[in-house]
């Protein structure tokens, strides 16, 4: 999730509309009346946050990624605004993100993106300290740590209080190992892990 110009928050992985448009609006430096002329296909269009939390059941869970620190309250203040802060975790690549979201709304639940083998290794003691409530590692991880320890950490992390949750996951096949090891997965291909775990 990004702030566009006019800083509405906006759910949109790319900095620049680019790879979904074919133009290259840079994100932060342009209007949500800019970007909602863009057309990705099928008459859609970058919704903004606060069109999320409308159009999801208040029961359905959200992750809501910061890209960038300056997005964390505009972002706080509409999921607080639908009533969704029990059911929301605010997750980020950047500690200084979470901490931010962590001091505007104490009781908001938080979750750090891991990417390198070290934190896999290392990292659990020291995110404890900062009142995180998931670990999330990337399936892109075992190409750099055994299969055996990646599953050591889902393992302590669980034990130690942590929900894990897996990105980007697109094959369910590719989770079977650890689908008893981890509380969910962060996906594009979401009916295929609905068909495969439905019930389970």
């Amino acid at each position: 999730m990004r702030l566009t110009q006019d800083g509405i928050p906006v759910v949109i992985h790319d900095a620049d509309t680019r790879r979904i448009a074919g133009v290259g609006c840079e994100v932060k430096k342009t209007s949500l009346i800019k970007l909602k002329k863009l057309h990705l296909g099928l008459a859609q269009n970058i919704p903004t946050l606060e069109e999320v939390c409308k159009a999801l059941p208040a029961k359905i869970m959200l992750l809501v990624e910061i890209k960038n620190v300056e997005a964390v309250e505009p972002a706080l203040e509409i999921v607080k605004k639908y009533g969704r802060l029990n059911n929301t975790i605010i997750v980020s690549f950047m500690p200084e993100a979470l901490s931010k979201a962590k001091k505007y709304i104490p009781g908001v639940k938080t979750g750090l993106n891991i990417v390198s083998a070290e934190k896999i290794q290392f990292g659990l003691t020291e995110w404890k300290d900062i009142g995180l409530s998931t670990l999330n590692p990337s399936i892109d991880s075992l190409k750099m740590v055994d299969v055996n320890l990646f599953k050591i950490f889902l393992k302590h992390a669980g034990l130690q209080g942590f929900e894990t949750f897996i990105w980007t996951v697109n094959n369910p096949e590719s989770i079977k190992g650890f689908i008893d090891l981890i509380n969910g997965v962060i996906t594009d291909e979401v009916e295929l892990f609905v068909k495969a775990y439905e019930g389970k």
